[in-house]
């Protein structure tokens, strides 16, 4: 279904969508958008004449938001439909070098509670050789994506939530031991010198 959606208050419900000021960005640009009818409300995808893409949700009167996220470039997108508040940031080698930052910040879901909204076809997946890690990725844009945590939960990139991560806050670090020389940790978050192992620690 295609239709055109006025992007400050939506045709119906409530319009939650980040445009980035795209018409600040080139005056002559004209955008439209496709509404992907979801549970609950609709997935907005605007495609404007300068090649600038955009994404939003619109939800439903009386909806409670979820957690949402997509990928760099909205080929893949996702909700969880739980309340989570509480971030792992890893800071092993491995993640390190698959970021290219300090490590990389997640938090963790029940298998139930995780849909992919669109994009599934586009998730790529690497694993290490010789070593029990395995990253997930979107081959158009290459952003990292969710992925298996275990056999019960999901890992979520917490930098790719865009909508209801308003209570999310760091709580543990995790191979602090493993961490470059030049990270610093300065929040309040728990340190876990390898692993998180909450029957231990």
């Amino acid at each position: 279904m295609r239709r055109s959606v006025d992007r400050k208050t939506g045709q119906s419900g409530v319009l939650a969508i980040k445009t980035e000021r795209i018409t600040g960005r080139d005056p002559d640009a004209k955008m439209t958008q496709e509404l992907l009818p979801l549970r609950g409300g609709a997935l907005v995808v605007g495609q404007a004449t300068s090649g600038i893409q955009v994404y939003g949700y619109q939800h439903d009167e009386g909806d409670t938001p979820m957690l949402r996220g997509h990928c760099n470039c909205g080929s893949v997108a996702f909700e969880v439909d739980a309340e989570v508040s509480d971030v792992f940031v890893c800071h092993c080698s491995i993640c390190r070098r698959s970021t290219g930052g300090n490590g990389v910040a997640v938090v963790i879901v029940e298998n139930e509670a995780f849909r992919w909204l669109s994009g599934k076809e586009s998730v790529s997946s690497w694993s290490k050789p010789d070593v029990d890690w395995q990253a997930w990725f979107c081959c158009v844009c290459g952003s990292t994506l969710p992925g298996p945590n275990d056999d019960r939960r999901m890992f979520v990139p917490a930098g790719l939530i865009s909508h209801g991560g308003e209570s999310l806050a760091v709580k543990h670090h995790i191979w602090v031991g493993s961490k470059a020389v030049w990270d610093e940790i300065g929040d309040s978050g728990q340190q876990h010198l390898e692993a998180f192992r909450p029957s231990v620690e």
